[in-house]
């Protein structure tokens, strides 16, 4: 089954621009989630990606730039975070 097909049906954070962290939208949240993407695209590089680490997200789908056009790593696929 294709990764896509998996994550199709599914809920997830759509994490704000304010200052709050991840385990605070989480709380706040009121269902368990391992997906976010990012409010507008607006996250810095790479407190956003330190953020995503420290947190319970394992997927994140803020894929493209919000002032341009184009994919940040140049394909289209969700971010995964693995634990080797």
């Amino acid at each position: 089954m294709s990764a896509l097909r998996k994550l199709e049906s599914a809920n997830g954070l759509h994490k704000s621009s304010l200052d709050y962290n991840f385990i605070t939208e989480l709380d706040h949240l009121g269902f368990e989630t391992d997906r976010n993407r990012f409010h507008y695209l607006k996250f810095s590089l790479p407190d956003g990606f330190d953020q995503l680490e420290s947190s319970k997200i394992k997927y994140d789908f803020s894929l493209g730039f919000p002032n341009q056009i184009g994919y940040r790593n140049n394909f289209g696929l969700p971010f995964v975070h693995l634990s080797i």
